[in-house]
């Protein structure tokens, strides 16, 4: 029976990128339309805001504002290692978007 699960669950996994990368990918683009934006993205991944604007070079409150937009969206998630922290829930490059 465990099996029979498994093998239904990962039918469905595959059944749910095929149908929702088109929407993802079109969800990026017109979120992350500038090269701030998307620098901001690609380094959010457990880095502390500093880290992120330092890297990107936008202000901290414009790193804080975007986590809160995107989170809205589901385009990124909180880290369960640090407090206060996002992180994409998707890498760029899956989806042939640059930085610049």
């Amino acid at each position: 029976m465990d099996e029979e699960i498994v093998e239904v669950l990962i039918q469905i996994e595959k059944w749910l990128k095929v149908i929702s990368i088109p929407k993802v990918k079109e969800i990026l683009k017109n979120t992350l339309k500038s090269s701030e934006e998307r620098k901001v993205y690609h380094y959010s991944d457990g880095r502390n805001q500093s880290e992120i604007s330092e890297l990107s070079g936008v202000s901290q409150p414009t790193v804080s504002n975007y986590w809160n937009k995107w989170a809205k969206l589901g385009i990124v998630h909180q880290s369960n290692d640090y407090k206060g922290r996002w992180i994409k829930s998707f890498l760029l490059e899956d989806f042939n978007i640059t930085l610049e």
